[in-house]
Formats: C-alpha cells, sequence, structure tokens
C-alpha cells in the first residue's frame, strides 16, 4: 500500500501494488525477474503492470554493479520502457553507497521520464 503525502489536488493519493520476483545467483552471477501490478494506482494512473528483467556480477565481496531493462503498460499514464545501471559499494555490513543512471524512452511527457543519475546511502538497521 503506498500514500503520497501533500499529493496534488485531483490526483488519487493512494494505491495498491503487488510484487513477484524470482531470482537466481550463480557465483558472481545474479538475475531477478520482477512483476508489479496495481489494480489502481496512485496519482492519474488507474492500473499498471510493470516487468522488469536484472542482470548483475559481484565484482568484489563488497562492489555490485547491476543493469535493469523494463517495461511499464498502464491506463491513464503513458506506456514506456524503462532502464537503469549502476554500482552498490558496501562501505560496512549496514551502510551501503549507490550511483545509478536511470532513463526511459518517453521523454516527451514531462519530467519525471527524463534521464537522472542518482546517488543513494543506505544505512541498514
Amino acid at each position: 500500500y503506498k500514500n503520497r503525502l501533500d499529493a496534488e489536488a485531483g490526483y488519487d493519493e493512494d494505491g495498491w501494488e503487488f510484487t513477484g520476483n524470482a531470482s537466481r545467483s550463480i557465483g558472481p552471477a545474479s538475475a531477478r525477474l520482477q512483476v508489479q501490478y496495481s489494480p489502481d494506482a496512485a496519482g492519474s494512473t488507474d492500473s499498471f503492470t510493470w516487468i522488469e528483467g536484472r542482470v548483475g556480477w559481484d565484482f568484489t565481496n563488497r562492489l555490485n554493479g547491476t543493469v535493469a531493462v523494463g517495461r511499464r503498460e498502464q491506463n491513464g499514464a503513458p506506456d514506456y520502457t524503462g532502464w537503469n545501471a549502476g554500482v552498490t559499494y558496501a562501505v560496512t555490513d549496514t551502510l551501503d553507497l549507490d550511483l545509478r543512471y536511470y532513463d526511459t524512452d518517453a521523454h516527451t511527457f514531462g519530467e519525471q521520464y527524463e534521464d537522472a543519475l542518482v546517488a543513494r546511502v543506505a544505512y541498514a538497521f
């Protein structure tokens, strides 16, 4: 369940999403298939299905790289193909740094569909 705080007037602020993953690792290589479905998503989107394939490689026990490509079919918003590529470095057992490039084939539909380079710091507790 997702709820968007301070959603713009006229937009649905909540929605349900269901996600299934199948993954496999062999040595340093990994792969994942993900399927997401929402019968009533937040915002202007009524329903959507997202299918994504991801492959990864463990360069060291602390450095991992992944590449993913997915397709989103939706009602009430544009359909698009999205992809990302990046690396994650485990600074400690609980602190990760991630640098990732995201893009889609739907730049003409607005800023949220344009490419972006994103740095992330994640702490697990």
